[in-house]
């Protein structure tokens, strides 16, 4: 099944260390590409795995390494969410 090894090649939401699943939606761990996902469907703007890298060198969003993946969790993204739809509105009511 070569065709299913290329089309899950760079699948990182069903890595596995030491048994356990590095993100977990029930659990609240997320990769770097769930949290822009989830940024831009809440914020109908385009959110960018590389924009969530940028929040985290930049220290606004909390995450840890784990092996050679960023794991955010819920509340951090949440918190981060927050911030931004707030930074949003402040924008867009002075356009207004």
């Amino acid at each position: 099944d070569y065709d299913y090894y290329r089309s899950m090649k760079y699948v990182r939401d069903k890595r596995v260390i030491d048994g356990k699943k590095v993100f977990d939606l029930q659990e609240g761990r997320y990769s770097v590409h769930q949290v822009a996902k989830i940024f831009s469907t809440a914020l109908h703007l385009n959110y960018s795995p590389s924009t969530v890298y940028y929040f985290i060198r930049r220290g606004k969003l909390k995450s840890y390494k784990q092996g050679n993946y960023w794991v955010i969790l819920k509340k951090d993204a949440m918190e981060l969410l927050e911030k931004e739809e707030n930074r949003y509105a402040k924008k867009w009511c002075k356009e207004a």
